[in-house]
């Protein structure tokens, strides 16, 4: 009877044995599942940025874009404002400029413009003496409608 009890023993150490190991090897296999399921998520979450870092760049480039056309358009009129006659000291004071601020804006959005190398000087550059001719009002009309046609693309 020893024997059978010596071997009633091992069998039931074997059993606990599988049993354990069974355990681990459900909560290995469950571990595994788990961290396949947080490199998921955090890939999802990486991606989610990256679109909406995207996203606000193509905001951001659309702003500017925008907020370029708008100067464009602001310049024309003071411009055309200038084309009248009135002396850029003057349309300055009006805008609530001083002259140098006026004299950037205009000198920033001509640089700004394609193909214009920054040589040329539109009839609003240094003109401040108040003498006015049709070219230069043909020039403030152009730039209006240069703005314009900007604004509606």
């Amino acid at each position: 009877m020893a024997t059978k009890r010596k071997s009633a023993l091992q069998i039931a150490a074997h059993e606990k044995a599988l049993r354990k190991a069974a355990e681990f090897h459900k909560r290995h296999e469950k571990l595994l599942n788990l961290a396949g399921e947080f490199f998921v998520a955090q890939d999802e979450g990486e991606r989610i940025r990256d679109e909406a870092q995207q996203r606000a760049q193509e905001l951001i480039d659309r702003a500017e874009k925008d907020a370029a056309a708008a100067e464009r358009k602001a310049a024309g009129k003071a411009r055309a404002m200038i084309a009248t006659g009135e002396p850029q000291s003057a349309v300055a004071q009006r805008l609530g400029l001083s002259p140098a601020a006026l004299r950037k804006l205009l000198n920033d959005v001509d640089q700004a413009e394609p193909g214009n190398t920054g040589d040329e000087r539109s009839s609003a550059g240094s003109k401040d003496d108040g003498a006015s001719g049709n070219d230069s009002h043909a020039q403030g009309d152009l730039a209006d409608q240069e703005a314009d046609r900007e604004e509606a693309a």
